[in-house]
């Protein structure tokens, strides 16, 4: 029999509306994969190594159940699990990422029942707030630990809301100890100052040159010797050496981060011809002193000792100011900055200077032949010139280009690590992509 009046006509409206859909633009394409690790219980493991560098898409990731990552966390959250190889101060960070994202370090094998180890700006200091977060923590031997790194999706309409999607890039460090631990290796405060208005309601007129200083008191000790700093008990201190650049009223004072808040300024040179001259033991709270222009003065910095015993640690940001004496200037020579400029994290913690290593490549997300066993990707660099290093698994590095076609493949779990190569040599941390390849399925034919 022929198909009936309304059942055509049922036909041609389906028809027409998937015409109008199509024009329209209103049928969706296929959503994408998400991550391997997108969830908690498939998290990436990186084994018990230091240190760890890769870079990885959080495109088309969802949020894990009710946990947040962090603050104002977008929902596309991605996860690795990392097991460490010592007892030691460690750092985690998701600095060179290309958008803004937020960080959560945990312990526990559930995802109800995970306990955040570092979270707010005790644990984070001042490191790379224009992008991302940055945890310092003690982490124990052998014990392992859950990383999720998501987005950001703050915004203040009427700005668009971020995707919170895009390449995320993973550090996972050890922390020396601090560089100027012991009087002897304090760090030198040099120029250049800003010339800032001291403080315009209840100071008008008067101005100050100010110059601020980044570091860190994790792991620091005290010397045989070492007074106690502000008379109160500590044991975590770090040294700085400053020459005012002009004779006047010095202003010192911590940012509190929720670490060391004790503070204190000497004149001499050795631990037992220290003469204290100012201090402080609250944060915020300024230490005020005479200083001579060129005379050389010690500044340390130190943790409060807890209930328990230990010395506070954490993030130091110490600012460094001097109000001139009536009729003095800025010196000759001297330079001007604009105050809270950016910083590089390298310099606010004392590190070496970043290295001339391009940045790593962004890895797109491959395409996959289960049955052929192959898996290809395309990958560039963040500028032209560059050439490329692919690995697969546990193989060495060789030269490769973009497409890269993996071969033979084994279900299973699977990760690929490319590094671009600058043309003077430098090559840049590796990014990695994990991706899985399923078994082939097998077609059965029965007999007609």
């Amino acid at each position: 029999m022929g198909q009936s009046w309304s059942s055509k006509v049922r036909g041609i409206g389906v028809c027409a509306a998937i015409a109008v859909g199509t024009s329209l633009g209103v049928l969706a394409p296929p959503a994408l994969a998400a991550p391997p690790n997108d969830l908690f219980a498939g998290r990436a493991s990186l084994g018990d190594q230091l240190p760890v560098h890769l870079t990885e898409s959080n495109a088309e990731a969802t949020r894990d159940g009710i946990l947040e990552v962090g603050p104002f966390a977008a929902g596309h959250s991605i996860w690795w699990e990392w097991e460490s190889p010592a007892s030691e101060w460690t750092t985690i960070g998701t600095c060179d990422s290309e958008f803004h994202t937020v960080l959560g370090v945990f312990a526990g094998t559930e995802l109800e029942h995970l306990t955040r180890v570092a979270n707010g700006s005790a644990d984070e200091g001042p490191g790379c707030y224009e992008s991302a977060a940055r945890y310092t923590f003690w982490a124990e031997a052998g014990k392992s630990y859950d990383i999720a790194a998501d987005g950001v999706g703050f915004y203040m309409p009427p700005q668009e809301p971020p995707s919170g999607e895009g390449t995320i890039s993973l550090s996972i460090e050890a922390t020396p100890p601090p560089p100027n631990d012991a009087l002897a290796a304090a760090i030198p405060i040099e120029g250049p100052y800003a010339e800032v208005r001291a403080n315009p309601f209840t100071e008008p007129g008067v101005f100050e040159l100010i110059k601020q200083t980044y570091g860190y008191n994790w792991g620091a000790t005290a010397e045989a010797g070492e007074p106690e700093h502000a008379g109160v008990p500590g044991g975590a201190s770090v040294w700085y050496r400053w020459a005012p650049p002009a004779s006047g009223q010095a202003r010192l004072d911590l940012q509190y981060f929720g670490g060391p808040s004790l503070l204190a300024l000497y004149s001499g040179s050795t631990l037992t011809g220290l003469t204290p001259l100012g201090s402080t033991t609250q944060p915020i709270e300024q230490l005020r002193a005479h200083v001579d222009a060129g005379t050389e003065y010690l500044i340390a910095v130190d943790g409060a000792r807890s209930g328990t015993g230990e010395p506070a640690m954490g993030a130091i940001k110490l600012d460094v100011a001097v109000v001139p004496d009536a009729g003095g200037s800025t010196p000759v020579g001297s330079t001007v900055e604009t105050p809270n400029a950016y910083i590089p994290h390298y310099e606010r913690h004392g590190g070496p200077p970043s290295s001339p290593a391009p940045r790593p490549p962004v890895i797109g997300r491959p395409a996959i032949d289960a049955a052929a066993r192959t898996a290809t990707f395309r990958f560039r660099g963040a500028s032209p010139g560059l050439s490329y290093r692919c690995k697969v698994d546990g193989k060495r590095f060789r030269a490769c280009s973009s497409p890269y076609k993996v071969r033979g493949l084994k279900p299973g779990m699977h990760a690929l690590r490319v590094q671009a190569r600058a043309p003077a040599g430098a090559i840049s941390k590796a990014a990695i992509v994990h991706f899985r390849v399923p078994a082939a399925q097998r077609h059965h034919h029965s007999a007609d």
